[in-house]
């Protein structure tokens, strides 16, 4: 699988915490201890591009669900770094080697993003795409008009289904207006095509201007801790963005 952009990825998928802050119209949502850093679940594809849109307008920046070709390489790429080899039709020595590093077959679920991260290490910094929940894509399914690709498995179903090791690998798609309690998404953020490319470079380079002109005004590497957002959107949309993680070089190859 070949990725011939570069773009950034959610850490984990987005929390009920981040959901509540993006869709609050401005106001300090509640604190929910229970439920606050468990994934955003029971939340359909049309509803997911809801909130897609509100956190467009709200940060400026172009967020969508990764393609399920996208999906593939974080996962690959991260889980090859910590989760043990095993033989596709092994399924109880599979069971036993990933049971304590994924969350599958358990009786109720979801569990809260990065309890599993001391385990997972990577060098994407990339958390729970396998297991606990099942994560949307953007990809629609040819032949099935509505109905978009989710990948990675559950805390309901079996380790067979975060097997990415043997080529084809188990995944579904529904649709966009079905929703479950073990299914939910991740976020990317990247240059869309090539006019949005010159639209957000303009945005960004605006963006990270150092404005106490304190020091000269020059063109640096962009850094994505030093996007400013007008003052009402700053805290509720700061946990999204602190979240992201950088799938090769900034911009694309």
């Amino acid at each position: 699988n070949v990725i011939h952009h570069s773009f950034w990825v959610g850490e984990t998928t987005v929390t009920n915490k981040q959901w509540k802050d993006v869709m609050s119209q401005g106001k300090v949502s509640e604190i929910d201890n229970k439920n606050d850093n468990k994934p955003k679940v029971n939340v359909t594809k049309d509803e997911i591009e809801d909130f897609l849109i509100v956190l467009r307008k709200k940060t400026g920046m172009f967020f969508a669900l990764p393609s399920i070709k996208e999906w593939e390489y974080i996962a690959k790429k991260s889980t090859e770094q910590y989760l043990p080899q095993i033989k596709r039709n092994d399924s109880d020595k599979r069971d036993e080697a990933w049971k304590n590093y994924l969350y599958f077959s358990r009786t109720k679920g979801p569990f809260p993003v990065k309890s599993l991260m001391n385990l997972q290490q990577n060098s994407l910094g990339v958390y729970d795409i396998l297991g606990n929940v099942w994560e949307w894509t953007r990809t629609d399914c040819k032949g099935h008009d509505g109905c978009y690709y989710f990948c990675g498995g559950s805390w309901r179903f079996k380790s067979i289904e975060c097997d990415l090791g043997h080529g084809n690998y188990w995944k579904s798609f529904w649709k966009s207006k079905l929703k479950s309690d073990d299914l939910g998404f991740r976020l990317i953020w990247k240059y869309e095509d090539d006019v949005m490319k010159e639209e957000v470079e303009t945005f960004l380079n605006e963006q990270f201007k150092d404005v106490s002109n304190k020091e000269e005004k020059e063109e640096r590497p962009i850094d994505r801790k030093r996007h400013r957002f007008t003052q009402d959107n700053e805290n509720i949309c700061q946990s999204v963005l602190d979240s992201l993680k950088q799938v090769g070089n900034y911009g694309v190859e």
